[in-house]
Order: structure tokens, then C-alpha cells, then sequence
């Protein structure tokens, strides 16, 4: 399912961020940085999505297609550190 990410600005090595950024980058979510995450950058975000909902259809089978992506990448580098 996809989602608005707000990642936490705190977080060590910004790691949150930059998981959030490679989401958004290939479709399957939208990035709202907590400096920008406002009730009206939300709300006309969320505004957009109700009047084009075939964004959200698109962004389903993106972040879709992703999960399966990093799965197998995940799952080829485990196998290659054993």
C-alpha cells in the first residue's frame, strides 16, 4: 500500500529519508519532509490524490513492483554474505 512518508528528521545517518526518497524516486509513495509536513501541504496532498484516485492505483502497483525489487535484492545479498 502506498503512503505519505514524513520521515523523522533525527534519525541517525538520516537513514529514514533516504528510504523514503528511493520509494518516492520509483513511484510507490509520496515524500513529505518534516520541514515541509504542514496540515495544508497534507491536505492538498491528500486534495490531489481525491481528485485523481488513478494516482493511487499507479502508485499501488509501483510500490508493489518495488517490494518485490528490494526482496530479491535482499535476498541475493544475504545469500552472497554467507
Amino acid at each position: 500500500v502506498p503512503g505519505v512518508l514524513v520521515p523523522y528528521p533525527y534519525a541517525v545517518d538520516n537513514h529514514q529519508f533516504y528510504n523514503a526518497q528511493e520509494i518516492a524516486k520509483h513511484g510507490g509513495s509520496w515524500l513529505l519532509p518534516h520541514q515541509n509536513f504542514t496540515p495544508r501541504a497534507l491536505t492538498l496532498l491528500v486534495k490531489d490524490l481525491m481528485e485523481a484516485p488513478q494516482k493511487l492505483l499507479y502508485a499501488s502497483e509501483r510500490f508493489r513492483a518495488l517490494d518485490k525489487k528490494m526482496s530479491i535484492k535482499s535476498l541475493a545479498q544475504q545469500l552472497l554474505t554467507v
